[in-house]
């Protein structure tokens, strides 16, 4: 079968699309299992006991790929060096091409992989020049195909339990995908033209600076969205008893 990053006729490994280390807080609190949940309200809470994976690398990619997941998985749970700022939190000394090529290693896989939990990221042409960008370990400027991590504090401690299957909107004219991992939205902007906000410092920059903001418009209305869909189905009330929710809408 055909590698989707080197594109050679290799022997493929099992993938993770979501890379594991964002599943290990998850499941510290139960080894076994954790909670699938999904923003299609007609779905329920379905339980699994491992991350979503797929025949998409051969080995050689995998490990080219990993390089940039371990430096990732310490940065962010062992080393990162964070200062509270106005608009939220700023992560210091962090490496520009090993963290940027993570992200965008994050954003061409969800796009790549034909697992139905990504159907909502379709990257057109995209997909080819991340590809490229990825074999070639070109990480880019910070504004090509940025990525806008938010907190959203007054759900925090449910969203440190959830992995949320990534959807696609329009904000100011670029499309924006959006994953929830770590308790963090992370927004990524698709567009071949400069969004207006790479001017404010708010992506990862070439200095190693990553900015969190604490409150996001659209991905504040985004939660009250899924809770209301939750809410209307039924699924609400059971999120509220697995994941200790109770006070969350």
């Amino acid at each position: 079968m055909k590698c989707a990053l080197c594109l050679e006729d290799k022997k493929l490994r099992k993938s993770h699309i979501i890379p594991e280390f964002f599943y290990k807080p998850i499941y510290e609190e139960d080894p076994e299992r954790y909670f699938g949940v999904s923003t299609d309200s007609s779905e329920g809470i379905d339980h699994r006991q491992q991350g979503i994976w797929g025949r998409l690398l051969c080995g050689d990619c995998e490990q080219h790929l990993s390089k940039w997941e371990d430096y990732a998985s310490t940065l962010l749970y062992q080393r990162a060096q964070v200062q509270e700022i106005s608009i939220g939190l700023r992560v210091v000394n962090v490496e520009y091409e090993k963290f940027k090529l993570f992200l965008l290693s994050l954003l061409w896989r969800a796009g790549a992989t034909s697992r139905k939990e990504f159907s909502e990221v379709s990257l057109g042409p995209h997909e080819e020049k991340l590809r490229r960008m990825l074999i070639e370990s070109e990480p880019g400027p910070p504004e090509k195909y940025g990525c806008m991590p938010v907190l959203c504090p007054k759900y925090k401690d449910l969203l440190q339990k959830m992995i949320i299957s990534p959807d696609t909107v329009k904000v100011r004219a670029h499309h924006v995908v959006r994953f929830l991992l770590g308790g963090l939205f992370w927004n990524f902007f698709v567009s071949s033209h400069t969004p207006s906000i790479a001017s404010d410092g708010i992506f990862l920059t070439e200095g190693g600076e990553l900015t969190i903001l604490a409150e996001s418009e659209f991905t504040s209305d985004y939660i009250e969205q899924l809770y209301r869909r939750w809410k209307d189905s039924g699924n609400l009330d059971d999120l509220s008893d697995k994941f200790g929710a109770n006070n969350a809408a």
